[in-house]
């Protein structure tokens, strides 16, 4: 086995990864946190391009109520630029950039 690419973890995306998996072209590598953070990240270089805040998915009733953060995430097999996560609450969140955005990082 040969190592490609590697990421250290930095400043707001810190600790182990709960779950990662490439998009369905291989451009971007959705990354989920224990902590709530979601990186999502260049798939050739590894390289951040977005962050996403659990406040950007959850609720602020839910995130006060209970630790709810992503265990599982799985890339939309058509739509590189979509994704669905899983929460530790059972909830399931599909998620992509806004209209005025054709992609993540145009932020």
């Amino acid at each position: 086995m040969e190592l490609i690419q590697s990421w250290v973890a930095q400043e707001w995306l810190i600790g182990s990864l709960s779950c990662a998996t490439y998009s369905c072209n291989s451009q971007l590598v959705y990354a989920t946190f224990p902590d709530g953070n979601i990186g999502i990240f260049d798939g050739n270089t590894l390289k951040v391009k977005c962050r996403l805040a659990s406040s950007a998915y959850l609720h602020q009733p839910t995130i006060i109520r209970k630790n709810v953060y992503p265990i599982v995430v799985a890339a939309h097999p058509d739509e590189p630029n979509q994704f669905a996560i899983g929460l530790s609450d059972g909830s399931i969140k599909v998620i992509e950039p806004r209209e005025c955005d054709t992609k993540w990082g145009n932020y």
